[in-house]
């Protein structure tokens, strides 16, 4: 896809990146356009966007259910209200399982994002000079560090 990258040896990425353990034998993809989103930004962004072109934003409140009518729109059953609206936007992450029919369970599946905390120093481990990475350590499907 012309996506700029490097494909590094294992010395020249513990020279460029010291603060990685690199195993011999790894073969290394840096991608140095690469980077993360802020959650919390990113969802401002979104209300924020959808809020000017004309969706009706209810933060705080619970969806219950979602029904489709006869008449081409839904309804949606809220902790607060019903709304009848002619488009609905289902983005309800983990929850998945509560809006669609039970045939269809088998094809979602939630998964724990273990995540680690831990103290660094000094400039290797800031922003700036240390990349995003994905690191596939083993053959299992869970075998990956990002």
């Amino acid at each position: 896809f012309e996506v700029p990258h490097e494909i590094l040896d294992v010395s020249s990425a513990k020279k460029r990146f010291p603060q990685f353990n690199v195993e011999q034998g790894s073969m290394i993809y840096y991608e140095p356009g690469a980077g993360f989103v802020d959650p919390e930004e990113a969802i401002h962004s979104q209300l924020s966007l959808a809020s000017k072109f004309g969706a009706e934003v209810l933060p705080n409140v619970i969806v219950k259910d979602i029904k489709p009518t006869h008449a081409d729109t839904v309804l949606i059953s809220t902790s607060k209200e019903i709304i009848e609206a002619h488009k609905c936007l289902v983005s309800v992450g983990s929850w998945i399982k509560d809006f669609v029919p039970a045939s269809e369970h088998s094809l979602f599946s939630v998964t724990r994002q273990t995540l680690h905390w831990l103290p660094v120093s000094g400039e290797n481990y800031s922003s700036q000079s240390s990349p995003i990475f994905i690191w596939c350590y083993g053959a299992g499907e869970g075998d990956v560090i990002y």
